[in-house]
C-alpha cells in the first residue's frame, strides 16, 4: 500500500454503502468492528449527503473471529427485523469478517425463514475492486434480486428508470434534476425509479413497471442488461454533456419510445446552449488555454467533450479509479490522460502540463493551491471541505452546458485577462 497525504482509492465496500444508502425503508448491517464501521456514516458527510437507509453495525470480538460464532450477527438481523420492520436487510461483512471466510450467506439462508425482511447479502469486503466495482456489484443485486415482475403489461406505463445516479458523485442532485427536467419537457415522461439516490424500496421493487431506462454511468449497464433480460426494458446509454451530446441523446430517447420530440421546447433550448458556447469561442480565440479534468471514468470523458465543443483542444484527463468492465473505452480526444495514478503522480502530472484551469476533485484542487494562476472548480469527489447541497447547478444537459460555459467565461476572464469584444450598432 502507497503513501497518502490525503485518501486512497475507495474499496468496493464503500461503493456497496454509497449506492445503498439512498434507499428509503431499507437497512443495512454490517458485520464488522464497530470501531471500523462508524467511518462510513461520517464519510457520507464528505459527500453532503445524509444516508435514507438505516445503517448498523454488529460489532465483533475476538472470540467470534476464533470460533467462527455468527450470533452477534444473529441477534441483529432479528433485532432490526423486529423493531424497523424494513422490506429489506442488506447484510455486508466487513474487510476483518471476509478475510477470515466468514460465510455471511449461510448465515442469512439459515435464519431467512424467522424474519419478515428479504436478507441480501452485498458481496464485499474490500478485495474485490475498487468503489466502482462495488457500484456495479450493488446495482447487478438490486436489479436482478429486488426488482419484482409488475402486475401491468411491461412499458404500459409512460415512466422511466435512472440506473447510475450515486451519492459518489460531486454533482448527483442537480444532474439528476436536469435529466428529469429534460425527459418531462420534451416528451412529458416521469421518472418512476432512480437507482439509487432519492429513492425508496418501493420504487425499486416496482422498476420494471417502467417503460425503459436511462442508463447515466458505466458502472450501471451490467444491471440495465438484467432489467433487459427479465423484464425486456430497453435501455438508453450516455450521461449528455454539451449540445451536441444532449441532442444525440434526446433523439436516442425518441426512437426508442417511438415518441415526438416538442420542437418548440427543444429550439429553444439550442438556441441559449449556442450563445453560452458563442461567448465561450469570442473568449477562447483570445488566448490559449489547457484544461485539466479529473473524477470517474464517465464524467472526465464527457466534459472532455463538452470543451472540446467550446473549442478547446488541450485538453488533458485524470481517471481516479481502474479501468474495469469491458464496457470502458478510453475514445480520443485527449492530449494526455492518467488512470488512477498515485498522489506524486497527479502532482508530476499538473508540473509537467501546467494548466489553466482544472476541473477536478477536492484532492486535485488542494494539491493545486500552491501554483498561481490555476482557475480550480470542483466538479468531482473526493470532497475535502465543500459543501453542494443546492441542485439547479446541472453539468450534464442544456442546463449543464449554460451553467459550465459561465464558467469557463469567468476563468478566461479572470486568469487569461480576456475581454468581450466591443459590439456597435
Amino acid at each position: 500500500m502507497g503513501f497518502y497525504r490525503y485518501f486512497p482509492v475507495p474499496s468496493d465496500r464503500m461503493g456497496v454503502l454509497w449506492s445503498l444508502c439512498g434507499i428509503r425503508d431499507a437497512a443495512i448491517i454490517e458485520y464488522g468492528p464497530s470501531g471500523n464501521t462508524r467511518f462510513a456514516p461520517e464519510g457520507f458527510c464528505h459527500l453532503n449527503t445524509e444516508p435514507a437507509a438505516n445503517i448498523f453495525t454488529t460489532h465483533i470480538s475476538e472470540t467470534d473471529m476464533t470460533f467462527g460464532s455468527a450470533d452477534r450477527l444473529v441477534s441483529a438481523v432479528k433485532e432490526v427485523d423486529a423493531l424497523y420492520r424494513p422490506g429489506v436487510i442488506f447484510i455486508l461483512a466487513s474487510s476483518l469478517a471476509a478475510v477470515t471466510g466468514f460465510d455471511t450467506a449461510g448465515v442469512c439462508r439459515e435464519i431467512a425463514p424467522e424474519t419478515r425482511a428479504v436478507l441480501l447479502v452485498a458481496d464485499t469486503g474490500g478485495f474485490q475492486g475498487d468503489y466502482t466495482a462495488g457500484i456495479r456489484n450493488t446495482l447487478k443485486l438490486l436489479c436482478s434480486r429486488v426488482v419484482k415482475k409488475c402486475a401491468k403489461s411491461c412499458g404500459e406505463e409512460a415512466c422511466y428508470n435512472i440506473l447510475g445516479s450515486q451519492a459518489d458523485e460531486f454533482n448527483h442532485r442537480s444532474d439528476l434534476k436536469e435529466i428529469q427536467r429534460l425527459l418531462k419537457k420534451y416528451f412529458d415522461l416521469d421518472c418512476s425509479a432512480v437507482f439509487t439516490s432519492k429513492t425508496s424500496l418501493a420504487d425499486i421493487q416496482n422498476a420494471s413497471c417502467a417503460r425503459f431506462n436511462i442508463v447515466m454511468r458505466s458502472e450501471s449497464l451490467d444491471g440495465a442488461e438484467i432489467l433487459k433480460e427479465r423484464f425486456g426494458q430497453q435501455y438508453v446509454i450516455g450521461r449528455p454533456y454539451g449540445k451536441g451530446a444532449t441532442l444525440q441523446w434526446i433523439e436516442s430517447v425518441a426512437r426508442l419510445t417511438g415518441k415526438d420530440i416538442a420542437r418548440g421546447r427543444l429550439e429553444a433550448d439550442l438556441d441559449d446552449c449556442e450563445k453560452a458556447l458563442a461567448r465561450v469561442g469570442e473568449l477562447g480565440e483570445q488566448c490559449e488555454c489547457r484544461i485539466l479534468i479529473s473524477g470517474n471514468y464517465d464524467s472526465v470523458f464527457g466534459l472532455g467533450g463538452l470543451m472540446r465543443e467550446m473549442g478547446f483542444d488541450r485538453i488533458f484527463g485524470i481517471v481516479n479509479h481502474e479501468k474495469q468492465g469491458a464496457y470502458i473505452d478510453f475514445p480520443d480526444g485527449f492530449a494526455d490522460m492518467r488512470i488512477n495514478p498515485t498522489e506524486d503522480e497527479k502532482q508530476a502530472f499538473m508540473e509537467k502540463i501546467e494548466p489553466d484551469i482544472i476541473l477536478g476533485d477536492g484532492v486535485l484542487l488542494d494539491m493545486a493551491k500552491k501554483r498561481p494562476g490555476v482557475y480550480c472548480r470542483q466538479v468531482s469527489n473526493p470532497n475535502i471541505q465543500r459543501v453542494s447541497f443546492f441542485d439547479g447547478t446541472p453539468h450534464v444537459g442544456f442546463g449543464g452546458t449554460v451553467h459550465l460555459s459561465d464558467i469557463v467565461c469567468n476563468a478566461l476572464i479572470s486568469q487569461k485577462g480576456v475581454r468581450f469584444p466591443l459590439r456597435h450598432g
